[in-house]
């Protein structure tokens, strides 16, 4: 953001070049903005307004420039409120200067609080201000138009025009690169850097923020350091580099602490909690929720606080707790519609539908997708109506509904085709081929199966969605098998399952380890080596009862517990040495590929009872045959 030019307090031009000697707090305001020491900017401003020879003209510069510190320091309602009485009285003076310079505090609190809707027009008219300014004041227009740029591609980007954002903001980096402003600089790559995240250009992203805080720490603001870190980790966790992401996050918090940033420290604490939920470190993340929800009480950030009952809800339904997780995102809802915070009540709105999913109630679950995908839609952030799209896709092929799943689709592609992202790529070619797995055309179940495999392949944008492409393709293969009995099919099932190990393993992933480890059982169940799957079994429970993966746990014992009191029927079915289908049928590992998919690994203790007397039944009917 910039600095107004507190040179400008006192009339005067021969007085000005007496001012560093005179008013010596004027060279430190600005060196302690620049380096993030706002407090001390704050008492230096405060001082400075009380000093004899200040005129009406400076008073009110330094209130704007008050109103930008209070909004970086965390009170942007303060910000705002100062910002609006500054910009009415410079409307009253008539000052064009101070127009501007009030409008850019306006629309930077007015960012930080979500009030989107109106910051363009507003932008707009302090841009008519600096086209239309006095020839004696053109020098004054570059920083400002840079400023305007710089706002319009945080707006743009946060309404998911990533395009218009990364055009405003390079043309803003051209302008503070020819200015020779090194915070700015560093602000605007930082800007740039998040953007290219959000498009799925990972490397080109981190390349900007790493320009960004070397920049910052030449700058020593410590401040913005923490920022950057955790940009950093942000981009990390996207990719799935867990490790990567938690010691990004880690510095940051070690620096945010030393600062007392009390707000910053629990952003973090969120951050870190949903790398423990990745890797499947349940009781840790909802610590780390839990941390955070309190700090953000003390604040009374209710944004913050309703993202965060998000997150411990989304705990309480990975835990099979659907009915706690929805009160949970109830309570969130209430507080975004509170607060008319579009973003989060949209959400809320997605989070409510995956509880119902979960529930088994998909009419209520799809009706709250199209909630979201409204509001995302009004939005217009296209990166979560392309993650709207993708669910409503996915629930309507559960539900049976195959009309309804091309009609997402369809408008997953026409968004996909508009907007070259590909994040939003890889998630439109998932969609696409889970509904051509559902054709009864062999050319189109062919054709999912190539997508799967170039997903599987490429650089992981989410790992969720090639989780799920390497399942479905293990469905899709085990079909094949089904359909051909031939066996050389299994060879490449087993590399997909390496392949999800290694994914997991790298990354820590517990959840997904433990699935792999029970994956594999299945398959040493496939060639008949009783002993391996009893082994992969036992380590698959104990990992998930160790990372506090109660109910998958109980999943994994149930089976363990199935097999070994099978155990001679079992041998003496390996004994007739079974055709492929009926080993398939006995194992059910399509069945468990297809919970994993669904995410219905979870079931209630009934399910697990029926579930291990159906596998009794199949060994005692195929040893009858």
């Amino acid at each position: 953001m910039p600095v107004p030019s507190i040179f400008r307090f006192f009339k005067g031009k021969k007085a000005q070049n007496k001012l560093q000697v005179q008013f010596p707090e004027l060279k430190r305001v600005e060196h302690h903005f620049q380096c993030g020491r706002l407090d001390e900017a704050m008492r230096e401003i405060e001082q400075l307004e009380k000093k004899d020879g200040i005129t009406e003209y400076g008073r009110l510069n330094s209130q704007i420039l008050k109103s930008i510190l209070l909004t970086q320091m965390e009170e942007p309602m303060n910000g705002l409120t100062l910002a609006e009485q500054v910009l009415k009285e410079s409307q009253e003076i008539g000052n064009p200067l101070l127009i501007v310079d009030a409008i850019i505090s306006k629309v930077t609190a007015m960012i930080e609080l979500g009030d989107l809707d109106n910051c363009i027009d507003l932008i707009q008219n302090g841009e008519t201000y600096l086209r239309n300014m006095e020839s004696g004041l053109k020098l004054e227009v570059p920083l400002r138009d840079s400023t305007f740029l710089h706002l319009k591609g945080k707006v743009f980007r946060k309404k998911g025009n990533l395009n218009g954002a990364i055009d405003c903001l390079e043309t803003c980096l051209s302008i503070k690169e020819e200015l020779g402003n090194p915070y700015g600089i560093a602000d605007t790559l930082n800007e740039i850097g998040i953007i290219l995240a959000s498009k799925g250009d990972f490397n080109s992203a981190l390349k900007k923020l790493n320009q960004s805080l070397i920049i910052f720490k030449k700058l020593e603001n410590k401040s913005l350091i923490v920022k950057i870190l955790n940009n950093i980790g942000m981009i990390h966790w996207q990719k799935g580099e867990l490790d990567q992401a938690l010691e990004n996050y880690q510095k940051s918090l070690i620096i945010s602490e030393a600062l007392g940033k009390k707000r910053y420290n629990a952003v973090l604490s969120l951050n870190i909690g949903l790398i423990y939920r990745d890797r499947g470190e349940f009781k840790s993340a909802f610590e780390s929720f839990q941390k955070a929800l309190a700090s953000f009480k003390e604040l009374q950030r209710k944004t913050e606080i309703a993202i965060c009952l998000n997150n411990i809800g989304h705990v309480h339904l990975i835990w099979g707790e659907p009915d706690l997780a929805l009160h949970l995102f109830q309570q969130s809802l209430e507080i975004s519609e509170e607060l008319g915070n579009k973003q989060e009540i949209a959400v809320s709105f997605y989070n409510i539908g995956c509880a119902f999913e979960e529930k088994g109630e998909l009419e209520t679950a799809l009706a709250f997708h199209k909630k979201s995908l409204i509001l995302s839609e009004e939005i217009g952030n296209n990166l979560d109506i392309a993650i709207s799209l993708y669910n409503l896709v996915s629930v309507s092929i559960f539900k049976g509904s195959m009309q309804e799943a091309h009609l997402y689709l369809q408008k997953l592609q026409e968004l996909n085709d508009r907007e070259k992202n590909k994040l939003i790529d890889q998630r439109y070619r998932v969609a696409k081929a889970n509904v051509l797995r559902m054709s009864d055309r062999i050319i189109s179940r062919a054709e999912a199966q190539q997508i799967y495999q170039e997903v599987v392949q490429e650089e992981i944008f989410n790992i969720e969605l090639t989780v799920v492409a390497l399942l479905e393709l293990s469905e899709v293969l085990l079909l094949e098998l089904q359909t051909t009995g031939n066996e050389d099919v299994l060879i490449e099932v087993r590399a997909l399952l390496q392949q999800l190990f290694e994914i997991a393993k790298d990354q820590h992933s517990y959840f997904w380890l433990a699935n792999a480890y029970w994956l594999q059982s299945k398959l040493a169940l496939m060639e008949l080596d009783l002993e391996r799957a009893q082994e992969l079994l036992t380590i698959a429970q104990t990992l998930a009862k160790d990372k506090g993966l109660e109910n998958l746990a109980s999943m994994i014992l149930s089976e363990k517990e199935s097999l070994i009191n099978q155990i001679s029927q079992w041998e003496m079915f390996v004994e007739q040495k079974p055709p492929i289908n009926d080993i398939l049928k006995l194992t059910r590992l399509e069945d468990l590929l297809e919970r994993m998919i669904y995410k219905k690994i979870y079931l209630k203790e009934e399910e697990v009872l029926e579930y291990a007397a159906k596998a009794k039944q199949l060994v005692e009917r195929l040893e009858k045959d």
